[in-house]
């Protein structure tokens, strides 16, 4: 092993939790310096796992401590014994032990889906350790028909002779991830994959579907006061990212976001994954999906006012395009997570030749930007 390997693959690392039928273990991928007192924590969708993030970590294990745990019954932790601590609230415990383990005092979090809503109930605590948050398409209300979306493929009993067969199931579930080739969608699919006999199955516990399941729209709509709650009292800096064709984060929720509780600073994404091939080009395409991955550089229609978040992409077999895109993440997380302002002039040159051919149509949007909407204006997300 080379000696600068530690810093450049992951490290697994366990901590043990305290559930409501004894103990268990959570699995958490680190990456850069251990010794790092600034930590970034990266947290997964409802069925994913922590190397999602594995393009995002390498971009920032130069400035952070990039920590992404596997959430209890995914990846590598453990799988609960009572399928009803499959919960929010569970979740965001065992999240306060693994800082206590990192003798984190304060982190920036990055969550999508699930992972935002865990961020949102850490952040609303009193003395939360979260500096900065990141919400990847989610808040408080999320529609109940996406809910039942989830519901349908999640926990279901599948297997697979191949990881090629595997991949071919996730792509069609997955289409809102847009484009990729075969090659990116197989890398993707690998760590959602455990060997099982002479075949494969997905990594999580399919129980994590049980309380899923049992909601209902009254359950939701409790669900959804609490947590609206939570946001209200959410103090910490917060950006909140929204893909144009998202069932899960309505515009009219993102809207409300922006004007209550931390006041997110809000950014549209034109679809929910956008993300650019090795050469460079963004394909067409896209959609609603949830799980974190593929956005590269400038994803904002929106004026200076709003700074995108740390892009999450995919991993590209062109080794001299990675390191470009690797490079540009970190131009655009920066000045997320230390709260300097981006300059979108520089980083997106969408916008760019858009200002050029019309600099008026760019005003408009740039003002549309800069705050909620008056009662004449619509809102923009």
């Amino acid at each position: 092993m080379s000696s600068d390997e530690p810093l450049t693959k992951p490290r697994l690392n366990h901590v043990q939790c305290l559930g409501g039928r004894g103990l268990h273990r959570m699995a958490y991928w680190e990456w850069g310096d251990a010794a790092n007192s600034r930590v970034l924590v990266c947290a997964h969708g409802i069925s994913r796992q922590g190397r999602d993030f594995d393009t995002l970590a390498r971009a920032m294990r130069a400035e952070y401590r990039v920590v992404c745990p596997d959430v209890v019954g995914r990846g590598r932790s453990d799988w609960l014994l009572d399928p009803a601590g499959y919960q929010i609230a569970a979740y965001v415990a065992d999240m306060v032990t693994l800082l206590a383990r990192l003798a984190a005092q304060t982190v920036h979090w990055v969550g999508t889906s699930m992972g935002g809503l865990i961020g949102l109930g850490l952040a609303s605590l009193p003395q939360s350790p979260i500096e900065r948050l990141v919400l990847n398409d989610v808040g408080p209300t999320i529609q109940f028909e996406a809910l039942r979306r989830i519901g349908s493929y999640i926990g279901q009993p599948l297997r697979w002779n191949t990881p090629d067969e595997a991949a071919e199931y996730l792509l069609g579930i997955s289409a809102g991830f847009g484009p990729h080739t075969r090659e990116q969608w197989l890398a993707l699919t690998r760590p959602m994959l455990k060997a099982d006999g002479d075949g494969f199955v997905l990594h999580y516990d399919p129980a994590i579907a049980v309380p899923f399941k049992a909601i209902t729209p009254e359950i939701a709509a409790a669900g959804e006061a609490m947590t609206w709650g939570a946001f209200d009292a959410i103090r910490c800096p917060t950006l909140l990212l929204r893909g144009a064709q998202s069932d899960v984060l309505t515009r009219d929720t993102a809207q409300a976001m922006t004007q209550r509780g931390p006041k997110a600073r809000f950014a549209r994404i034109r679809r929910h994954w956008p993300r650019a091939d090795t050469d460079g080009r963004r394909p067409g395409g896209g959609g609603p999906g949830v799980s974190a991955r593929a956005m590269k550089t400038g994803v904002l229609d929106a004026g200076p006012d709003a700074a995108p978040i740390v892009q999450l992409f995919d991993e590209h077999p062109d080794a001299a395009a990675e390191a470009v895109q690797l490079a540009r993440a970190r131009a655009f997380a920066e000045p997320l997570l230390t709260g300097r302002q981006l300059d979108t002039r520089r980083g997106c040159a969408g916008t760019r030749r858009r200002r050029r051919r019309d600099p008026a149509r760019h005003r408009r949007r740039a003002g549309d930007a800069r705050g909620p909407p008056t009662s004449s204006t619509p809102a923009t997300t």
